[in-house]
């Protein structure tokens, strides 16, 4: 990458979390995840590296993992983590079932991971699924007091919505596949996802990558302004409030 391809050398996203761009960044080389989604687009090499990496994952830390956690009976009992998150998200370990992706694009061995989980006995037990069902979203219109956010989420399909100002077209005319990058777009955003990794999960130019995320800090402009304030608190005051104090 930085000897023989003489890409550029970022800051190391792993051991340091201050944000960094590709105009301006320290020196420190690096391979991780977040240290290569500055360089998609540089380099194919770079995105056969990033598509390797989530392939072994795969391989890994799911179908090698399932293996390993299998008991005795011949099936997986993962163990329910109360508190295992920051966020107050219910957790599992031994395997983190939770972590397992229903869309991975990696075609039909690997495309849809969540279907190798069936009941003991599909006469007696079915597998249920649980979901926020946009609960983060809810939570940034609160705080950011954004009314067009606000207003989009009182819509029939918030996603739907999303997709047709992301893609500049009219609702009615939005595909199922649009509705689903609208989806990983708005919570790609909103945990940080920069456009290069926007660009490499949606296999898009850097440009269009970058003017999916200008349309939706233009549309939700008050969460965008939120946001840079938040970073501002926590960087000046050490410290950001809940709605509680």
């Amino acid at each position: 990458l930085y000897d023989k391809l003489n890409l550029p050398v970022f800051y190391d996203m792993a051991t340091n979390r201050k944000r960094v761009s590709r105009d301006n960044a320290p020196k420190g080389r690096s391979t991780n995840v977040r240290t290569l989604e500055l360089l998609v687009g540089m380099h194919p090499f770079v995105d056969q590296l990033l598509e390797y990496r989530k392939l072994d994952k795969m391989i890994s830390a799911y179908v090698m993992g399932f293996d390993r956690d299998t008991r005795g009976d011949g099936r997986i009992h993962s163990l329910v983590k109360m508190h295992g998150t920051v966020t107050g998200r219910l957790s599992y370990a031994n395997p983190p079932i939770q972590t397992v992706p229903d869309e991975t694009g990696l075609g039909e061995d690997f495309g849809r991971m969540r279907h190798i989980f069936v009941a003991q006995d599909s006469n007696t037990h079915v597998i249920a699924q649980g979901d926020y069902k946009r609960c983060e979203i809810y939570v940034i219109a609160t705080h950011s007091n954004d009314e067009a956010l606000t207003e989009d989420l009182q819509t029939n399909d918030f996603h739907k919505t999303a997709a047709a100002f992301m893609y500049h077209i009219p609702f009615e005319l939005v595909t199922s596949m649009q509705r689903s990058n609208a989806k990983r777009l708005v919570f790609g955003v909103i945990y940080g996802l920069s456009e290069g990794m926007l660009a490499y999960k949606f296999k898009v130019s850097l440009q269009e990558a970058h003017a999916w995320v200008e349309a939706f800090f233009s549309r939700y402009e008050g969460f965008a302004n939120w946001r840079v304030e938040q970073w501002r608190k926590a960087l000046n005051d050490g410290e950001i409030r809940s709605l509680f104090g």
